[in-house]
């Protein structure tokens, strides 16, 4: 019985793993093409700021607010199977795979955030 419980568990997982990167990848794919599809003229600081502020900037919190829900219920899951002394499989280890370039994108912004603000 805990065992069906886990991996419900570790679906969650999957499943908000997945919904992080759907929403990164819509909201990329769309920041690529914002020019020819929604007539944002890149050299507009005003029609780049309120794009972004508009469109981007939430994109990418959700997708990283998906990703951090989903390592929250992958490692509750894990520390769940190391109290009923059990071993993950490897579908249950690959479950957090999808949210793997949502952090990598999350670790580059903060990296960029930090660099902008140490420039004096």
């Amino acid at each position: 019985m805990i065992r069906i419980r886990l991996r419900r568990q570790f679906a969650v997982a999957l499943g908000f793993a997945s919904a992080a990167l759907v929403v990164l990848l819509i909201a990329l794919v769309i920041n690529e093409h914002r020019e020819e599809w929604f007539g944002v003229n890149p050299r507009s600081a005003s029609h780049n700021f309120s794009f972004n502020l508009g469109f981007f900037i939430p994109a990418t919190l959700s997708s990283s607010l998906l990703g951090a829900v989903a390592l929250v219920f992958y490692l509750l899951g894990l520390i769940r199977l190391r109290r009923a002394h059990e071993r993950p499989s490897i579908g249950e280890w690959i479950a957090i795979l999808p949210a793997l370039p949502v952090y990598a994108m999350d670790v580059l912004l903060v990296g960029f955030v930090v660099s902008v603000m140490t420039r004096s």
